[in-house]
């Protein structure tokens, strides 16, 4: 005579399963993993016979839904110089923006400080010349840019010493290569 006695034991003490990598097969792995565990589920159900009433739901399937690009978004500068950082919040968790490298400016054109630079280089103040001067040779070379921006530049470039000033008998300030003393 055949006795029905079953005995039966999983014992899962601790199921640690960690995984590092892109989102596709992240799913993959996270469906395989609930397959198992259902399955294990289901070899018990068969070893042992239990009932619907007091079988445990089969665990749902996690959908990890696909990552959505998004915009980098820039960080504000406070009045007191330090900087803000802003986050992103994609499906529930916030990314630092902090964690992206800032992207670099792409160059438009040249601007009237390059071109006034440029002038210098290229030894253009080797004689005295007034701002409207530089202004009428950056035009000639096909750069329009307003006398205020010029003057701006003209007087950068000689509190850096890179180039000396001085006043006309037409009260009009000269520029000229290097320093006087």
């Amino acid at each position: 005579m055949a006795s029905n006695k079953v005995k039966f034991k999983v014992s899962i003490k601790e199921l640690v399963f960690e995984y590092e990598g892109d989102n596709e097969r992240a799913q993959v792995l996270q469906g395989r993993i609930t397959e198992t565990l259902g399955s294990l589920a289901a070899a018990q159900a068969d070893a042992i016979d239990v009932t619907p009433a007091r079988q445990l739901p089969a665990a749902p399937q996690v959908v990890i839904p696909p990552k959505r690009r998004r915009r980098a978004r820039k960080s504000s500068v406070n009045g007191d110089g330090s900087v803000s950082a802003t986050s992103d919040v994609e499906a529930g968790v916030e990314v630092p923006s902090e964690d992206k490298a800032p992207r670099k400016r792409r160059a438009r054109g040249t601007s009237y400080r390059g071109q006034v630079i440029g002038l210098m280089n290229e030894g253009f103040f080797k004689s005295k010349r007034t701002g409207e001067e530089v202004r009428d040779e950056l035009i000639r070379r096909g750069h329009n840019f307003p006398l205020n921006r010029i003057n701006e530049a003209l007087l950068s470039l000689t509190q850096k010493q890179k180039l000396s000033r001085a006043v006309n008998a037409h009260s009009v300030w000269e520029y000229e290569n290097g320093t006087t003393a």
